[in-house]
């Protein structure tokens, strides 16, 4: 059940950047759509097939979708000591990486695989 939730609002924050940012046409999203409704399949996997957009447009159209940056990772941008700071069952479950810690405004900057996992922020502000 909590899969196919993460599912729909994943799907919900895709069309709302993929119409915002106007990465594929309306009519190519409603075909996609339709086909996801008579066979069944994640909807950026359908229009992956189709050739409608490439992956990094799906990215692109999530961190749009959501309002957060998209970024690309190196290595080098991971701090260790922060990242040893939250318990690495965490890090995994949630798959995400501390990068960036601000102690003056008591934030820490996260990459998620899943940016809008709200179980998964609060986990973090728990900590």
């Amino acid at each position: 059940m909590k899969e196919e939730n993460m599912l729909r609002k994943r799907e919900k924050y895709l069309l709302k950047g993929l119409r915002k940012e106007k990465i594929v046409s309306e009519n190519k999203i409603q075909r996609a759509l339709q086909e996801q409704k008579e066979k069944g399949g994640r909807l950026e996997d359908i229009l992956q097939k189709k050739r409608f957009i490439r992956k990094m447009d799906i990215s692109w159209a999530l961190s749009e979708g959501l309002g957060v940056s998209c970024v690309g990772l190196l290595i080098d941008a991971i701090d260790i000591k922060l990242a040893k700071s939250i318990p690495e069952e965490i890090l995994k479950k949630y798959c995400m990486i501390p990068i960036q810690r601000d102690d003056a405004e008591n934030i820490i900057t996260l990459v998620m695989a899943e940016p809008y996992d709200n179980h998964a922020i609060k986990e973090i502000h728990e900590r």
